[in-house]
């Protein structure tokens, strides 16, 4: 089943703390390359399915940032690891 991610909200959230558009994409950027460092390979196998699942655990970890009460950098920290997943499934679409 199609499921949305809405990554423009999500940058909306992190924009409104002062952080650029360009500073965000770097470190979405940054986060990447760590997940090629540890994953390789290993990601290139994934299903649909199974991205769905990085994808919901990543998210998991924001709405428990938001409910515990974190501090905004840890959720910010949450959301860029979201997107970073995001965009490597964007990637590994054929």
């Amino acid at each position: 089943f199609p499921v949305t991610i809405d990554l423009n909200g999500l940058l909306r959230i992190i924009l409104n703390s002062q952080m650029t558009r360009q500073k965000i994409f770097e470190q979405i950027n940054e986060h990447r390359k760590f997940q090629d460092e540890k994953f390789g390979a290993e990601n290139k196998a994934n299903t649909p399915y199974r991205w769905l699942t990085i994808a919901t655990e990543e998210l998991g970890e924001v709405a428990k940032a938001i409910l515990d009460g974190e501090p905004k950098e840890n959720l910010k920290k949450e959301l860029i690891q979201l997107a970073a997943v995001c965009v490597q499934w964007l990637e590994k679409m054929e």
